[in-house]
């Protein structure tokens, strides 16, 4: 019996694998350009994930790089990216004027092990991380899901389920760290007027009651199937509701 870290190197080698071979040979087939400006459109969108871009900023970078492709083409490709189930596009919204912000969104990953293929060294940063999996469970519950902006504040995630029902989420590994550590990731639901659900999720924090806010822990959250609806609001509500 293969130990888990035998299993999890054997994973990551079939992650460089797809990555590496697979991936250009199968997504890039017939197209143009060169297969290093291909492979460097993958590679900068998998490492960047979580990260506010656009298509100007992407452009930038790569040409930094020295990879100088055209706008059009930038598009095709990460839309190819995406019919492939390797990234999910996470437009941004801004809420006061309930408008999509044009030019504007974040990538997530369909999987994390893409991520983990590419990048070997233990330096990993755990928020985009856990925005990824707040992400990717909500989506698996049929929530349409867009990042939020409160006029300069952000709001990590705006979510709609298939019954129209919105929610209103941000992401953090603790708020644990100082009263300014939680007023930030507090301040941005405590901005928006309306009476739909709002959550502040974390991974193991101690579950605080504030505002009318509901605190999740990710585990949980996902361990036991719940949603971001009306309905497991009313039934965690706290003492200051």
């Amino acid at each position: 019996m293969r130990s888990r870290y035998g299993a999890r190197w054997e994973g990551l080698r079939l992650g460089r694998l797809f990555l590496g071979e697979f991936l250009p040979a199968s997504l890039w087939a017939g197209a143009a350009e060169p297969e290093r400006s291909r492979k460097s459109i993958a590679v900068h969108v998998i490492n960047s994930f979580g990260v506010t871009t656009s298509l100007t900023n992407i452009l930038s970078d790569l040409g930094r790089q020295g990879v100088r492709i055209k706008r059009e083409t930038l598009n095709r490709y990460l839309q190819i990216l995406e019919d492939a189930k390797i990234i999910s596009r996470c437009a941004r919204f801004d809420m006061k004027s309930r408008k999509s912000l044009q030019g504007e969104q974040k990538y997530y990953l369909a999987d994390l092990s893409f991520y983990f293929a590419l990048n070997t060294d233990n330096r990993i940063d755990y928020g985009p991380v856990l925005e990824n999996i707040v992400y990717s469970y909500a989506r698996s519950l049929g929530y349409e899901v867009g990042a939020g902006r409160v006029g300069r504040l952000e709001c990590d995630f705006v979510m709609r389920s298939p019954a129209m029902e919105y929610a209103y989420v941000q992401v953090a590994m603790t708020i644990m760290n100082s009263l300014s550590t939680e007023d930030r990731e507090y301040r941005p639901l405590e901005q928006i007027r309306d009476n739909w659900p709002k959550f502040v999720i974390t991974r193991s924090d101690p579950i605080q009651h504030r505002g009318g806010i509901v605190h999740e822990n990710v585990t949980e959250l996902i361990g036991e199937g719940r949603t971001f609806g009306l309905a497991w609001v009313s039934v965690s509500a706290g003492a200051d509701y």
